[in-house]
């Protein structure tokens, strides 16, 4: 694989799959970059992931999660951003040159089991199954008795729907902050509605969600790719 653009105008299409497991990182795309004149318009699809022994694997360990990311651009100007590979994925970027790869978040200090995964892309827009990047997060202890946690914004994170983890039907209160540490936005949530997804105001860095006790919070951010 010579994992450039003649080999995606020769055959079409590039890519490959891999095995991951914490702490470990596997490349499944490179197309180096080049200058403006190789700009395409190429789609990407992430593919699994399936365990890749699932007869011997006898635990998969809480908060171990599959995580592509993703590096694009034209010339000297590069885009990064982390996508869920939930059950796949499909995105279209503009660039002159990409690079995808996978990972497996979670505890490296146990055996953990490997999954495979995998990735291609090819010329040409393909409708999007809009790409998303999933942070979970527990509410601690907080100045004034409350209990909150802060997240910073995943790059391109366009609409957040704050879940609250299981049951755990507790009020929630979702403050965006700018980099100032300033409020731009506050959304209250009683403890009977479920979570609105929302949008991302301009200018925000971080997302704060503060609760009346302690309860597991998961962020999926709509990533506008």
């Amino acid at each position: 694989m010579r994992g450039d653009y003649s080999e995606l105008l020769e055959h079409g299409a590039i890519g490959r799959s891999a095995e991951v497991w914490p702490g470990h990182r596997e490349q499944l795309i490179r197309l180096p970059g080049g200058d403006e004149a190789a700009t395409r318009v190429v789609t990407v699809c992430l593919v699994g992931p399936e365990l890749a022994d699932p007869i011997a694997t006898t635990i998969i360990l809480p908060g171990t999660h599959v995580v592509a990311e993703v590096q694009w651009g034209v010339g000297p100007a590069v885009a990064t951003a982390e996508v869920d590979f939930v059950r796949g994925a499909q995105f279209t970027v503009c660039a002159s040159g990409l690079h995808v790869s996978a990972r497996v978040d979670g505890p490296t200090d146990v055996p953990a089991p490997r999954y495979r995964v995998g990735a291609f892309a090819g010329y040409g827009a393909a409708s999007s199954s809009s790409p998303r990047r999933t942070l979970y997060t527990s509410t601690e202890a907080a100045a004034g008795g409350a209990f909150q946690a802060s997240i910073d914004l995943p790059p391109f994170a366009a609409y957040l729907r704050a879940l609250r983890g299981p049951a755990r039907r507790v009020p929630m209160a979702i403050s965006f902050i700018d980099r100032a540490l300033e409020e731009l936005a506050r959304i209250e949530v009683t403890a009977d509605v479920e979570p609105p997804l929302v949008p991302v105001p301009n200018g925000a860095a971080q997302v704060t969600i503060a609760t009346p006790e302690p309860a597991p919070c998961v962020c999926c951010f709509e990533l506008a790719l």
